[in-house]
């Protein structure tokens, strides 16, 4: 499952294989878990996101023993209640994608069966660097992975 804002990503997602698509703004999403794992809630959750808010969602709609993994951070504390995670068992973790798994990640992608270069929306030479990060900060709607190639 996944919940986005953006219909550009939710339809690729679902071009992908994601089961459940879930736009915030159309549904709400702890009812849309709930009905769709038949009450267990999520196994786990991952906040790209970051906020407050999302954070506490995902509490919410992790399953009892589910994890929560944070790939977002935002300044802002949660005002969460310790209870949510503990009566629920939960696993919570932070994840800066620094786990040096990248050269069993480049494995798997020259593996499987799908086309990564889907992935990449952009294309930059190096010389154009600079102008690869405006993008990414500037209309992030339409960016999923800016590819900076280098000779």
């Amino acid at each position: 499952a996944i919940s986005d804002f953006n219909e550009k990503r939710l339809d690729f997602a679902e071009k992908w294989g994601a089961d459940l698509l879930l736009h915030p703004e159309k549904e709400d999403i702890n009812d849309s878990i709930q009905e769709w794992t038949e009450g267990m809630g999520a196994n786990v959750v991952m906040d790209a996101v970051g906020l407050p808010k999302t954070f506490e969602q995902s509490v919410t709609i992790a399953s009892a023993a589910g994890r929560v993994v944070l790939l977002g951070f935002h300044p802002e504390p949660s005002p969460i209640s310790q209870v949510a995670i503990t009566k629920k068992e939960l696993t919570i973790c932070g994840s800066r994608l620094q786990t040096y798994r990248f050269p069993k990640v480049i494995e798997l992608f020259n593996t499987l069966s799908f086309d990564v270069k889907e992935l990449v929306s952009h294309e930059f030479e190096l010389k154009d660097a600079a102008e690869a990060f405006k993008v990414m900060e500037n209309d992030p709607e339409n960016v999923r992975k800016v590819m900076i190639k280098i000779d």
